[in-house]
């Protein structure tokens, strides 16, 4: 494989605000290794819904239990770990460079008819969960927007927050698998990325957020192999911390996303994508009322790259990938109860300090 400008396409050095470690890994084994490496089998690897089973591997049952999970000690422990890498690393990917004072928030979601809240998680069948909360609400939804715990604490007062949100109202949301999460984020920045057409939007674009070292938007559309090198190339530009678009915020751990709620309060009800209808008919037959009809599914079309491709990873690549991908996620498999992929526990995995690593963007 060869970078854009023809030159051999390695990685770049180290840097001290790298996650995960590849030592003298190239990025054409990415794109070449497949179903050999480590002795994966694709068919165990979890990215979409269709490969997810729910009921095993002792994955909590309801979105109650889930929610349990997720106020548990070990993954309590797991958002403070995440919560004080996200702000070295995670947001400043995000941050534009001439905007030092950018708030990265996420949103609250009220009804009071419900006596309810959905604390927003992109890339979560969020669009769905939405209208689906809002035709059961009669369309009387309030939004709210929080502040990241991440940036320097929250700036919502307890007293605020109980005005925005009374105690007995059931505070929800929903995931999904962390892979498959990732992927469909990364699609979201490349699509968002390429719908970017005029040249003096590129330009203030490449100025105001992408780093000077940023090379995944160098990956040219017409090259036969753009899917696997794009991605090999998103990944490398995640590992070294270059800062990226401002839509970087769609492959952050869910954790992250979801860490804008007072820590003395806890989540009721988390359900998942892979599960939708199910976990909603539920939460919802808890505040009285019946299950709307289901909006349809959105499919991601709209994530073409400059030359009107879908932008996706090939299974090859997506399975060469397993290790890193565990590794930036690990927290989300903590608290969210997915099951490992097999590449997670055949790779020896290298000491995390994630208190001392940072992100200077570039």
């Amino acid at each position: 494989m060869q970078a854009p400008d023809g030159g051999p396409a390695s990685l770049p050095a180290p840097r001290a605000c790298e996650v995960f470690e590849l030592p003298n890994f190239m990025l054409r084994v990415l794109v070449l290794l497949g179903n050999s490496l480590l002795g994966l089998n694709p068919a165990n690897l979890i990215l979409d819904r269709r490969s997810t089973d729910l009921r095993v591997h002792g994955v909590p049952r309801t979105g109650y239990a889930l929610a349990q999970q997720y106020n548990s000690d070990a993954c309590l422990s797991a958002r403070a770990n995440e919560r004080e890498r996200s702000s070295a690393t995670w947001i400043p990917m995000s941050r534009h460079v001439y905007d030092k004072d950018h708030s990265t928030h996420n949103s609250l979601l009220v009804s009071h008819s419900l006596r309810a809240a959905y604390i927003f998680n992109p890339k979560a069948a969020h669009t769905s969960v939405v209208e689906i909360f809002r035709r059961a609400s009669r369309g009387k939804l309030i939004s709210h927007k929080l502040e990241l715990l991440g940036l320097n604490g929250s700036k919502t007062t307890d007293v605020d927050f109980r005005r925005l949100l009374p105690d007995d109202y059931a505070l929800f949301t929903f995931v999904r698998e962390p892979q498959a999460t990732f992927i469909s984020g990364y699609a979201e920045i490349v699509g968002r990325w390429s719908a970017r057409n005029e040249p003096s939007d590129r330009l203030k674009i490449n100025k105001v957020v992408l780093s000077p070292g940023t090379h995944f938007d160098q990956v040219k559309c017409t090259d036969p192999d753009v899917r696997s090198k794009r991605f090999a190339a998103f990944l490398d530009d995640v590992l070294h911390c270059h800062r990226l678009t401002y839509d970087t915020y769609h492959i952050w751990p869910q954790v992250v996303k979801l860490d804008v709620i007072p820590t003395w309060r806890t989540v009721d009800f988390i359900g998942r994508v892979e599960s939708l209808e199910e976990d909603m008919k539920t939460l919802l037959r808890s505040r009285g009322v019946q299950l709307p009809t289901l909006p349809h599914t959105n499919n991601a079309s709209h994530n073409v790259d400059s030359c009107g491709n879908q932008v996706s990873v090939p299974p090859v690549t997506r399975l060469a990938a397993v290790p890193v991908l565990c590794n930036l996620l690990r927290a989300d498999f903590d608290c969210f109860g997915y099951p490992m992929p097999d590449g997670c526990s055949k790779l020896e995995q290298l000491p995390v300090d994630r208190k001392t690593l940072s992100c200077v963007p570039s």
